[in-house]
């Protein structure tokens, strides 16, 4: 018996699309990754906003450099950036600016990235939605982040507000999964595993509804899927 061959990145990707927030956490909370979960207020622009990729961190801190090259690494970090890969941000505790707008979703779609993840704030929110471009993050304003903030590093672990412990660490490489009702952080080795204990428990649940909606007794439906 051979194995599988392992699916491309946007067949994944692809299959991820297919899930929802709360399936996806409920597979890592039981193999005991359930903590993996950014903070409650890290949320979509729009409520119809998915993403679903590997991991391309970035990290920076408040800075009033605004001098020739303060953004040498930022401009660096586009080049590197790998497609359907989703570009997460930890903004070093900055809340005074926007450190995503529409300059840098246009660079991320040419170069094929998915959407972006920030502990921080957006602006161009109009440009984000002409574009299409899912962002997740905690606020909107229009401050710009030159001489204020800038990028340090990228694809170096970073570390997130978590919904149910202060920090979430989150590796290059590790899966990406987001929705209206917030970010979930899979291990990069957990990836196809989460997907397809997702994907068999998608059907489950759509059985269990079917019955409900039918009429079903409700406990007679908890006994035999052992759902709610």
């Amino acid at each position: 018996m051979t194995d599988s061959p392992m699916p491309s990145t946007q067949a994944i990707v692809q299959r991820y699309l297919r899930l929802f927030s709360g399936l996806v956490f409920d597979q890592l909370d039981e193999r005991g990754f359930g903590h993996l979960v950014l903070a409650n207020d890290i949320k979509p622009l729009k409520p119809e906003m998915k993403i679903a990729g590997p991991a391309f961190t970035v990290k920076g801190h408040p800075s009033t450099d605004s001098g020739p090259g303060h953004n040498q690494v930022q401009l660096e970090m586009f080049a590197r950036f790998e497609p359907y890969s989703i570009e997460v941000i930890e903004t070093g505790g900055d809340q005074s600016s926007a450190h995503f707008g529409g300059l840098n979703a246009t660079a991320c779609i040419a170069r094929n990235v998915t959407g972006t993840v920030t502990d921080g704030g957006t602006r161009d929110t109009a440009q984000l939605f002409s574009l299409n471009y899912p962002v997740f993050c905690r606020y909107r304003n229009p401050v710009a982040a030159t001489g204020r903030w800038k990028v340090v590093e990228y694809q170096t672990p970073i570390k997130l507000p978590g919904c149910i412990l202060p920090e979430v660490p989150v590796y290059p490489g590790d899966f990406i999964f987001g929705d209206v009702d917030g970010v979930v952080v899979i291990p990069q080795h957990l990836t196809l595993t989460i997907l397809e204990a997702c994907e068999e428990h998608l059907g489950i649940e759509h059985n269990a509804m079917s019955e409900l909606a039918a009429g079903d007794d409700v406990v007679e439906v908890f006994k035999r899927y052992r759902k709610f």
